[in-house]
């Protein structure tokens, strides 16, 4: 971009107020771009001040999507903006349209369908950095504000397609614009008039008409295809429960349709009510119901067939709703009453507190150590008695009664000690003191390939080797999980920084595993225990697609630097079983809490998804005993 100062002249002249920029890039950053270059090009801040820059998509397509005219809104004035906001929530075939049309004719903003299917597209294809969404929404809301009023429609079926595919940063945005947000729920009683409309819609291609355009339609000829309306019913149904579920506990007016196409007058006044706003003139609609005597037809032919009729109105979908999340509830507390009555020894230490209803992990302390390792202890713990086994949770045995390490090791008539620690990296078992005496004094010791996700960088330290790390530059020091903490470096840091990061946390882990091998004065086996080989290429737009499955961010090139450290590397690749969570005091399936956080935010279930079952275990023991036999480990 080149700007003389010859053209200034020019730019007096034409008066510009406004400068749109398309770019395939970051729309932003070219808004941005253009201002400083006009800026020291020397264009003077009393036109500078006139202009605002505006981009294509978050600026213009609000414009667009509400159907106005115009320019799109400046900055300051999106900022000062507040209007009041409603929007109409319902199935599809409700009658929204006609609804948001009799609003509108009152002076109650003008409610159409700003979330449709364009929208979607281009928020699954956006190239990154290029949709800049709050400001878009922002600007939206400014170009259709009536009167200080913005009202939208939302089909529940969009609200369900457009969840995924918004970042975090946008899900919190439109959490904070929806707190201020007031709901009209419309529904439609009569199931079977409800899919009669869809299937009629579908059939003649009309989904809307006007009363000019009503008038010159002859009655549809709609068929008698009664097991494909029952299937719309069923459909119609569903949409409503699912959207009913949504709304509860949300302050909201409800809006039967036959009501509004009876009385609109009534219907308009109680919503405006609701809204806090005064009617102006009496509501009056462009649109007509499509309903024709083709439609009575359908109807009268499917009752007569003797198929049942659904009827389910707002109000009992939403307490429905209620009542089940009330039932859900009162079943968490019930689980939670099990949990605190389990069968452990103990509840302390990893998965411990979690699990003891399922398992004894039989932890045991020692004083020299600051954390508790799974039993049985051995009966003496000096030198050569005993092999060390050291890894993360997978080695640990999380959710089987029967870890790979207890198995091997009396199958060859050595005693076991499982220094396995839930979410620990390497480094942890690098911190000098017993953990290290004990591998140094093992007869051998096996050492589970672990994640690198935890690794040390140049963006942040992991603490004690485990999970938990603090970025270098928070001078609050303030701890955060390490898979969220890659979250923000993929998510805020250019691909060239993440690359960085991800070759520094791999170097670490290299020296980590190898200085293990090291401190080790007997045999040694390296183990790679997971679902997956370690072949996987990076994919550095998303932090799964870095990561990858367990071990978290390690390769094949990794295991091969770190293998001739080692006297024997086993390879264990097994699919993950997913196993019932079954008791072994009682053979019960029993609910399991995964996660952490407050009971309510928990998540329970019956099924092991993440952790390797005792499949896997009895593989990975199979495994290891032949390798670890040639070790010259037999029998004392």
């Amino acid at each position: 971009m080149h700007l003389r100062h010859a053209h200034l002249h020019l730019a007096a002249d034409l008066d510009i107020q406004r400068i749109v920029v398309v770019s395939a890039g970051d729309e932003e950053r070219a808004r941005l771009t253009l201002l400083e270059r006009l800026r020291d090009s020397g264009f003077p801040d009393a036109i500078l001040s006139t202009v605002e820059v505006a981009t294509l998509v978050a600026d213009v397509l609000p414009i667009v999507a509400s159907k106005g005219s115009g320019s799109p809104p400046r900055r300051d004035a999106v900022i000062a903006a507040k209007p009041l906001i409603y929007a109409i929530v319902n199935a599809p075939r409700a009658g929204s349209t006609y609804l948001g049309d009799l609003l509108a004719s009152v002076g109650l903003g003008h409610a159409i369908e700003h979330v449709r299917g364009w929208l979607i597209k281009l928020l699954k294809s956006r190239p990154e950095g290029l949709f800049d969404f709050p400001r878009f929404v922002r600007n939206l809301i400014l170009a259709e504000t009536r009167d200080g009023v913005f009202g939208t429609k939302l089909i529940s079926h969009f609200i369900t397609d457009i969840e995924p595919l918004l970042t975090p940063p946008e899900r919190s945005f439109l959490a904070v614009v929806a707190a201020d947000v007031r709901l009209i729920y419309l529904y439609r009683r009569d199931k079977l008039d409800q899919a009669i409309s869809t299937h009629r819609a579908r059939t003649t291609g009309v989904w809307h008409a006007t009363d000019a355009r009503a008038a010159q339609q002859p009655p549809a000829d709609l068929g008698a295809d009664y097991e494909a309306i029952g299937q719309m019913m069923a459909q119609a149904e569903r949409q409503e429960r699912e959207l009913a579920a949504r709304l509860v506990g949300l302050p909201l007016v409800y809006v039967d349709y036959d009501d509004l196409a009876r009385d609109p007058q009534t219907v308009c006044r109680r919503v405006a009510e609701f809204l806090g706003q005064p009617l102006h003139g009496a509501p009056a609609s462009q649109y007509v119901k499509l309903a024709d005597a083709g439609s009575e037809a359908l109807r009268a032919g499917y009752l007569a067939s003797g198929r049942p009729v659904t009827l389910l109105s707002g109000e009992t979908a939403v307490a429905e709703a209620a009542a089940a999340a009330a039932a859900a509830k009162a079943a968490l507390a019930e689980r939670a009453e099990l949990i605190r009555s389990g069968h452990a020894k103990s509840r302390h230490g990893d998965y411990q507190d979690r699990h003891y209803y399922l398992i004894d992990y039989d932890h045991q302390a020692d004083p020299r150590v600051d954390f508790l390792f799974r039993g049985p202890r051995p009966r003496r713990l000096e030198q050569g008695d005993y092999i060390a086994f050291v890894g993360a949770s997978q080695t640990l045995g999380a959710f089987v009664d029967r870890p790979f390490a207890r198995q091997a090791a009396e199958a060859l008539g050595i005693e076991a000690l499982n220094l396995g620690r839930g979410g620990a990296g390497p480094a942890f078992f690098r911190r000098g003191g017993q953990v290290e005496a004990w591998i140094r004094n093992a007869r051998a010791v096996v050492v589970q390939v672990m994640a690198a996700r935890m690794s040390d960088n140049a963006a942040f330290s992991s603490v004690e080797g485990r999970a938990l790390v603090r970025f270098r530059d928070d001078q609050g020091e303030s701890l955060i999980d390490c898979d969220r903490a890659w979250q923000r470096i993929v998510l805020e840091r250019p691909i060239e920084e993440r690359q960085a990061r991800a070759a520094e946390s791999r170097a670490q882990w290299i020296a980590d595993m190898k200085a293990i091998a090291e401190i080790a004065t007997g045999p040694t086996a390296l183990l790679w225990f997971a679902s997956r080989s370690p072949e996987y290429e990076d994919a550095l737009a998303s932090p799964q697609g870095l990561l990858g499955d367990f071990p978290q961010l390690v390769n094949r090139a990794m295991v091969d630097a770190v293998a001739p450290s080692y006297g024997a590397y086993v390879e264990v690749v097994a699919p993950q079983a997913q196993e019932p969570t079954r008791s072994a005091f009682s053979g019960e399936v029993l609910p399991v809490i995964f996660g952490g956080g407050a009971l309510d935010t928990q998540t329970l279930g019956r099924v092991n998804h993440y952790y390797p079952s005792q499949a896997m275990h009895n593989a990975a023991a199979e495994a290891l005993i032949p390798a670890l036999s040639m070790l010259g480990l037999v029998r004392a």
